[in-house]
């Protein structure tokens, strides 16, 4: 089978995950092709004094952001890949002594990414705009990261399966969000939905909505893995 054709059919499966396999299962994709171990640092957004966005619903980000990163955290442990929180409580990375807290929080959350040494950083934040009608799950990544880029792709792809038709939104470079630009390895921002939106902000306070948001997250980091195991093998 040529490369294009294996890659494909790996992201179809891989996507497909979620309906048909185990976690554990499409990771025997990924360890079959390395015997390196894997660990994802997921950054849950916001926490403690920092709410975060705050929904049409009165549903608070940084509730959502633990919650999904939750089961985010399960999901990648059932396919053998180490996956670390910045946070499993309501808790910022602050200290009440510190001056600036928000400044404090997102300086902890870098040295925590260098300290673990993780292969790539997965943020999880909820969106807002004015227009209520705007909806849907975006990943950012730093402007200048190629792998980045891929990262956020793999997952993008993996909201658009999941969500489908509700989900028209694209990955996006930015070169401003403080994690991606101070952090040292590959990250991305997961825009998990619309917190201004009424129907998505009510589906994100659902368990059932959550374990999809999850389940597409980790299919995607599942998917990039393959990817660039199979491109560093060919």
């Amino acid at each position: 089978m040529k490369k294009k054709g294996f890659l494909e059919f790996a992201m179809t499966i891989l996507l497909l995950a979620g309906a048909f396999f185990l976690p554990r299962e499409s990771a025997q994709m990924l360890q079959s092709a390395t015997t390196d171990p894997i660990t994802v640092l997921i950054d849950v957004g916001h926490g403690g004094a920092d709410s975060g966005k705050v929904g049409v619903n009165g549903a608070l980000e940084k509730d959502i952001n633990l919650q999904i990163s939750l089961r985010l955290q399960s999901l990648l442990k059932e396919a053998g890949i180490t996956a670390i929180l910045t946070r499993d409580t309501d808790k910022g990375l602050y200290q009440e002594t510190d001056s600036n807290k928000k400044l404090a929080d997102m300086k902890a959350r870098i040295q925590m990414i260098t300290d673990v040494d993780a292969d790539i950083v997965v943020s999880i934040h909820q969106n807002s705009y004015s227009k209520s009608s705007v909806s849907g799950a975006q990943v950012f990544y730093y402007t200048s990261s190629e792998q980045g880029q891929q990262l956020a792709q793999a997952i993008q792809d993996g909201f658009d399966y999941a969500l489908g038709d509700r989900n028209t939104r694209s990955i996006k470079a930015n070169k401003d969000y403080y994690i991606l630009v101070h952090s040292p390895i590959v990250s991305v921002i997961c825009e998990c939905g619309f917190l201004s939106n009424p129907e998505e902000a009510d589906l994100l306070t659902t368990s059932d909505y959550q374990q999809k948001i999850a389940q597409s997250i980790c299919n995607g980091i599942l998917n990039y893995f393959q990817n660039s195991n199979q491109s560093t093998l060919s």
